[in-house]
């Protein structure tokens, strides 16, 4: 065992390596972060991004129609069109705007909290994993 008191005067010794990313995100934060992503797609579809600027896509497109879902982080929010409906398909282009414009109003009014706190719930759960044993 190595004595951390001769590493450095400020070592402490943990049992889960932190990261950026352990920060804990309040409702608000997740709820602007979801919103981002959705204004994020949209400016994509519109080809309004820089080049090299990267996206985690929320949607699919074949033949003009447009199949949609909400994602926190790299999880996709359930139950949010209704019992087991996770995504919102028969979008047309013309269509899109106001949708991504209502989905981003109902994001803000916490209206998909319920989700959103589930797949932060589920975050910390496999944060926790990285514990040794």
């Amino acid at each position: 065992m190595i004595d951390i008191s001769k590493l450095s005067q400020n070592a402490t010794a943990v049992n889960i390596m932190p990261n950026s990313r352990n920060k804990v995100t309040t409702i608000d934060e997740a709820r602007q972060k979801v919103a981002d992503k959705l204004e994020k797609n949209w400016r994509y579809i519109l080809n309004k991004m820089p080049e090299n600027e990267k996206i985690d896509k929320v949607f699919t497109e074949e033949d003009g129609t447009y199949t949609l879902g909400i994602k926190f982080g790299n999880r996709w929010l359930k139950h949010v069109f209704g019992q087991d409906q996770h995504f919102v398909t028969g979008i047309s282009y013309d269509d899109l705007e106001e949708t991504v414009d209502v989905l981003i109003t109902c994001v803000m009014a916490g209206e998909l909290d319920d989700s959103i706190k589930e797949v932060m719930k589920a975050n910390k759960a496999s944060k926790l994993k990285g514990e040794v044993k």
